[in-house]
């Protein structure tokens, strides 16, 4: 489909508001014009009848009718799982998220940060894993001491789906042969989206 203006210009020739305008507003009728057919079209596809779509069919389309809310907003939640604690060797603890995520059954993708300290004997190794009910175990960081009476840092993020009873698990791996460094280990949340 080609479309035109009611107006012509060349070079040199002095143009006329009246008739600029006028080609504007021809432009934007076009655009207006082609916006209500995008939405007539939407429009009859929304009107669709769906009767006879089966009970999984309805469970997907119900999942994904509010897209604000499920795969891809992220929801900036900053608040500490675990704060200047001390991680020893064979380290396995549970956390309870509830007071941090929405009070529902749904499965939520959350971020979680790391920041872990190594104690300061030379090859002092200290690793994290993350899991939920959900997942298998996820590497998250490691710190080794490679100077005598220095600790190390290291720090590490994961994203990991977490299920209805919003719990995760934080243990360390099995290269770990000392405690952190005292009270200098944490664990944080800082964004969350649900996902179904």
């Amino acid at each position: 489909m080609t479309l035109s203006v009611p107006y012509s210009f060349v070079p040199g020739a002095k143009a006329k508001a009246e008739e600029v305008n006028a080609n504007f507003i021809s432009v934007l009728d076009k655009i207006e014009e082609a916006n209500v057919k995008i939405e007539n079209i939407n429009s009859q596809k929304a009107d669709k009848d769906l009767s006879n779509i089966d009970t999984a069919g309805q469970e997907v389309l119900d999942a994904k009718a509010d897209k604000t809310e499920i795969d891809g907003k992220w929801i900036k939640k900053s608040g500490f799982i675990a704060q200047n604690i001390t991680i020893p060797v064979g380290y396995d603890q549970t956390f309870d998220l509830s007071s941090m995520l929405p009070d529902d059954d749904n499965i939520y993708e959350v971020i979680v940060n790391a920041i872990i300290r190594t104690g300061t004997a030379m090859n002092s190794h200290l690793s994290v894993y993350i899991s939920s009910s959900l997942t298998g175990t996820i590497y998250v960081c490691r710190a080794v001491t490679r100077v005598a009476n220095y600790n190390q840092i290291a720090s590490g993020n994961c994203v990991i789906p977490v299920s209805s009873d919003k719990k995760i698990r934080i243990v360390t791996g099995d290269e770990t042969n000392s405690s952190s460094y005292s009270k200098s280990c944490s664990f944080k949340i800082s964004a969350y989206r649900k996902v179904s």
